[in-house]
């Protein structure tokens, strides 16, 4: 009987040790089950996080008054997009102190034309600057552009009143790096991304490699909202990432220039066979001001979106304005040249219906009169 008794309680003992391991079991996994469930939440939030305060950055009230419009952006089939770096962290108003520019990159991209092209400007290129500032470093045309600003300098308490400043400030300047490279490469400029520092390799990942990886890393997060600014929308975005997940690291082009002539021939290589090209419209510029090479820039523009230029000329006239006259006022090709020379609708004529310039003779022979005109 004893034996017996020991033998059962021996039975009892290791079932109750085991009841007590599986029960010790289930409740690690349990445990486990709620910090992984936990883990998770954390995570998500931090990914929400992440992606909420890009796609607030993406609507932000930076916009350049040079912009074009979500809808011109998403139905060309060329796109060109400017990628900044400052070389030092943004001021609180952009004239605090001289913003230099240590990094410029313009993208020409194109998915039917299998093409995506990224140029390497020298931030030391020499530009001939708009307006009264000679040539210069390119690397200094936002600085310039904020010295032309028209916002107020002096001191305001307001909140609303500081962030206008703050916006004029910055339009000013990226509308004046605009511009310059507008000249310097013979392409519109459709969307800008800007930096600091900081954000340098992210916007590369982001924007030519469409990694989007690197957005949910927490240094980021926690400077995108103060350390990037884009006209571009959170719509103009997701197209443009779709782009580029489009294409290998191996099919992007990384090309840079010592010519204003290499860029141009490298250009024309990529755009001949455009929708501007395609139109196949014959296409006059004539210089309408007393500034000399206004036409040959004009010209130079067309054939960089693979136009055909058959005239290059003074205007008999003088223009004020800008103006276009063509037998289809809906085409691309008008579209376009009025996107980069800023035509309003107003200043776009049909032939049939065109009296200002009645003695440029050259408006009857071409497709499209592109006439140049400013103070």
């Amino acid at each position: 009987m004893p034996a017996k008794t020991a033998r059962k309680a021996a039975k009892k003992s290791l079932f109750n040790r085991k009841k007590r391991t599986s029960k010790s079991r289930k409740t690690r996994k349990k445990q486990l089950q709620k910090y992984l469930g936990i883990g998770g939440l954390f995570v998500s939030f931090l990914l929400f996080l992440s992606f909420y305060a890009f796609y607030k950055q993406f609507h932000q009230s930076y916009t350049s008054a040079s912009s074009n419009t979500s809808q011109d952006f998403q139905n060309q089939d060329f796109y060109a997009l400017a990628l900044l770096t400052s070389k030092e962290t943004f001021a609180k108003d952009f004239n605090e102190s001289p913003l230099i520019l240590a990094d410029i990159k313009v993208l020409l991209i194109s998915p039917s034309h299998e093409s995506f092209a990224v140029y390497d400007i020298s931030p030391d290129q020499q530009v001939d600057m708009p307006g009264k500032f000679g040539e210069e470093a390119i690397s200094r045309s936002f600085a310039l552009g904020t010295l032309d600003s028209s916002a107020s300098s002096t001191e305001d308490s307001d909140t609303n009143t500081s962030q206008t400043t703050s916006e004029a400030n910055f339009n000013a300047g990226i509308s004046y790096t605009r511009k310059a490279l507008k000249d310097l490469t013979g392409l519109d400029i459709d969307r800008f991304v800007m930096v600091e520092p900081s954000l340098s390799d992210f916007s590369k990942n982001l924007i030519i490699e469409g990694s989007f990886t690197e957005l949910f890393d927490k240094s980021d997060v926690k400077c995108i909202r103060n350390s990037l600014k884009t006209d571009m929308t959170f719509s103009d975005f997701l197209h443009l990432y779709s782009i580029s997940r489009s294409f290998s690291s191996k099919d992007i082009q990384h090309v840079a220039f010592t010519t204003t002539e290499a860029l141009d021939a490298y250009t024309r290589q990529q755009t001949y066979d455009s929708t501007f090209a395609e139109e196949k419209k014959s296409i006059a510029v004539l210089n309408g001001t007393s500034m000399p090479g206004l036409a040959s820039f004009g010209a130079r523009v067309v054939k960089n979106r693979g136009g055909h230029v058959v005239a290059v000329d003074n205007a008999i006239g003088s223009y004020s304005d800008t103006y276009i006259v063509a037998d289809d006022v809906g085409s691309v090709t008008v579209a376009y040249l009025a996107r980069f020379f800023d035509v309003s609708p107003d200043r776009i004529y049909e032939k049939a219906s065109y009296s200002l310039g009645s003695n440029e003779s050259v408006i009857d022979r071409a497709d499209v009169t592109l006439i140049l005109g400013g103070e």
